[in-house]
């Protein structure tokens, strides 16, 4: 805030202040300081807008963010001693500092509450002393304001700084250009002094509640009739803290306790007849841990008289284990923990051709399989994984030897290459699996009697394979979601003589995924609309009779 003056040597001025000013940002998206003289005292207005919420904050009532910083008061004046302290009513000790004082190229450090320095000239000169003083405030951790006065040569500028605020300085008073015989003077903001004020190094981390909810039953009813329970709800971002996401967080619960029951008074409905659901309790495994680590089990719970019904005791059971199949395992995943258990290999299948046919046959294929869990490691996945394979390598091809047979080169029938398309089905949520094709290879499979049997074959390896070969290769990409869309159809299939009538179908957004692109999820949405439209237009429109 920068204090100006036409006279500087006169002690007459202007009766206006000039205020600019930087204040810390924040949250907060626009702020306004209006300056102006009224009987004296010069006063400083905000008008903070935050949102469609314009809070007005009346003169002498100037707050900031608690998250303290440094302001800058530079002084302009033809007085030669200057006497500056910080002094404060409410505590043993002020928690404002003077931190510094810099005149011309001399800064002299204080780190205290008082100053006195003298100007080596004599009082009333007509030559003018640029004088800056930093004043420090700490972050305000307390559950009070923080009230405190900076006196320069007599001239009181009251601090304050209010929970969830930053310090400011305002002027209270406006005086004359005394000075005094033994060499001290006051200041006199309409001439000759300057008071040049903002606010610094003002960043400070903020906490926004989240959601918070509470179900509460209305208790006012009259004799004979159940009340339904009314959904409290506090939406995030309501309250903010400069301590900590607790502290917001309590802020919201705060207001459901004070606020919740009278809600449900005023909003709920008393019915006849009523069930509420039965306390219902489900534990789910952490299942977002990464590899070489076991997820925890969590109890997800939906407490008694959760939900209403006025059919009965089972459906408000069923909105309540809803709840629980929507929110359990996110539930899980945010508050279970993740337990080292080392690794054990995957289930491993490898492919053997008997080789110790003649030339006029083709070894038959024998797999190989090693169960998963098997073999364990505490180094990494690649290490279990490997010992299978190891064990594979060493016994596999001995065994094909052993079970394989040799079957003709002629006279018999090989399956020729078949490939099918897998979708990787084993991504985390919010992510979709890529598409890999899994290919049997020509001459893999004998039989002696048919080709379709030994196309057979390679058809049901693909079946019994494909899915996990995807799991294991395939690569989780972002998901994309349809649009909402809707589209009109008329019933088509009435008799002559009858018009059907128009119906409109409809599907929600987020009903098809894609991970190709989000033109590809609405192209899938519109597939879908076009097929079942025209069907549910005739399956459930109406035939209106129009020929007379």
């Amino acid at each position: 805030m920068a204090w100006l003056s036409l006279d500087r040597t006169s002690g007459v001025g202007p009766g206006i202040a000039y205020v600019t000013a930087q204040p810390h940002t924040g949250r907060a998206s626009r702020r306004g300081l209006v300056a102006g003289v009224h009987r004296g005292n010069t006063k400083i207005s905000e008008q903070i807008q935050e949102g469609s919420v314009i809070v007005t904050v009346v003169p002498g009532d100037l707050n900031y963010n608690a998250g303290g910083g440094t302001i800058k008061v530079t002084v302009s004046t033809n007085v030669a001693t200057l006497i500056a302290a910080i002094t404060t009513a409410a505590e043993d000790r002020p928690y404002a500092r003077i931190q510094s004082m810099t005149i011309g190229d001399i800064t002299i450090e204080v780190q205290g509450t008082t100053l006195t320095y003298g100007v080596p000239m004599d009082p009333g000169a007509s030559g003018l002393y640029i004088v800056e003083f930093d004043i420090k405030m700490p972050p305000n951790g307390t559950n009070f304001p923080i009230e405190e006065l900076l006196t320069i040569n007599g001239i009181n500028v009251p601090i304050y700084q209010a929970q969830g605020f930053v310090p400011f300085i305002y002027f209270v008073q406006d005086t004359l250009n005394e000075v005094q015989a033994e060499g001290i003077g006051s200041f006199d903001i309409l001439s000759n002094v300057e008071y040049d004020l903002t606010v610094e190094d003002c960043e400070t981390e903020e906490f926004w509640n989240r959601r918070q909810s509470r179900v509460c039953i209305k208790n006012n009813c009259p004799d004979g009739l159940v009340p339904e329970p009314v959904e409290y709800v506090v939406e995030a971002g309501k309250y903010v803290s400069f301590i900590s996401q607790e502290d917001a967080n309590r802020q919201a619960l705060t207001d459901i306790e004070t606020n919740c029951q009278d809600y449900a008074n005023r909003v709920g409905t008393c019915t006849d007849q009523g069930y509420y659901n039965d306390r219902i309790s489900v534990t789910f495994a952490r299942n977002d841990c990464d590899p070489g680590y076991e997820g925890t089990q969590v109890p997800y719970v939906v407490e008694a008289g959760a939900y209403f019904s006025s059919v009965s005791q089972a459906d408000a059971n069923n909105k309540a284990y809803a709840e629980v199949e929507a929110n359990g395992q996110n539930y899980a995943n945010a508050n279970g923990q993740c337990n080292f258990v080392g690794f054990n290999n995957a289930y491993l299948i490898m492919d053997f051709r008997r080789n110790d046919c003649d030339e006029e046959h083709r070894g038959t294929i024998i797999p190989y399989v090693v169960p998963a869990g098997k073999y364990h490691s505490d180094e990494s996945q690649a290490a279990a994984d490997q010992q299978a394979i190891d064990e594979a390598n060493a016994n596999g091809q001995a065994r094909a030897n052993t079970q394989g047979i040799c079957a003709p080169l002629t006279g018999g029938f090989w399956n020729v290459q078949y490939q099918q398309d897998f979708t990787k089905n084993n991504c985390r949520a919010g992510t979709g699996g890529s598409t890999v094709t899994y290919v049997v290879e020509a001459d893999k499979y004998y039989s002696p009697d048919s080709q379709e049997l030994a196309d057979q074959q390679a058809i049901d390896e693909a079946a019994s394979r494909g899915q996990d070969y995807a799991n294991k290769n395939g690569m989780c990409l972002p998901l994309f979601y349809n649009d909402a869309m809707s589209k009109l159809f008329y019933r088509n299939d009435c008799q002559e003589g009858y018009e059907g009538s128009a119906l409109t179908s409809t599907v929600d957004a987020g009903a098809f995924s894609s991970v190709i692109s989000k033109d590809d999820a609405n192209a899938k949405a519109a597939a879908a609309l076009d097929e079942c439209g025209q069907a549910c237009a005739n399956a459930e429109g109406e035939c209106t009779f129009y020929n007379v």
